[in-house]
């Protein structure tokens, strides 16, 4: 439980990175441009994942090491932090690609942190309420899993493909 509050602040940066990348992309229509010529979503999502979670993870390198040896948190708890980020970074590239007008792009940080912290007090309560940090894990993974399996099941290449201001 206690990286937490770090997964929020990758999810800052992850948010911060795909302004540069896929947001630019997008608005650029050089996504339009990748789907038109036959490139695949899946292809599309694994390399804005592969870019946005390496360059969020290097910069909070220096913190997670620090954090891991100030509080001697195990690998098990490292392993949780890196499969939370990545399924918020997954959820994050999701979003902006489902993203039609592009106006509401600068709302995003908001929605996503308070997304973020939503399901961190709901899994913070089922712990609280059981006492069992198993089932506080498997209730956060589970939120997170539903929730990108919708976006997953919205996302098609029209709807990649509308894009306006």
């Amino acid at each position: 439980m206690g990286t937490e509050g770090l997964a929020l602040i990758f999810l800052i940066f992850a948010i911060e990175f795909s302004k540069g990348s896929l947001q630019e992309d997008k608005i650029r229509k050089k996504i339009e441009f990748f789907l038109a010529n036959g490139v695949g979503i899946k292809f599309l999502v694994i390399k804005y994942f592969g870019a946005i979670y390496l360059a969020s993870l290097i910069t909070l390198l220096p913190s997670l090491i620090f954090f891991a040896f100030k509080t001697k948190i195990g690998v098990l708890e490292i392993f949780n932090f890196l499969l939370t980020a990545g399924l918020y970074t997954n959820f994050l590239i999701l979003k902006i690609l489902n993203t039609e007008n592009m106006n509401k792009m600068t709302g995003i940080q908001n929605k996503i942190i308070l997304l973020g912290v939503l399901i961190l007090v709901i899994s913070t309560n089922i712990y609280i309420f059981t006492s069992v940090i198993e089932l506080y894990l498997i209730s956060k993974f589970l939120i997170l899993i539903v929730i990108n399996i919708f976006m997953v099941l919205r996302t098609n290449k029209e709807r990649i493909g509308v894009t306006y201001f």
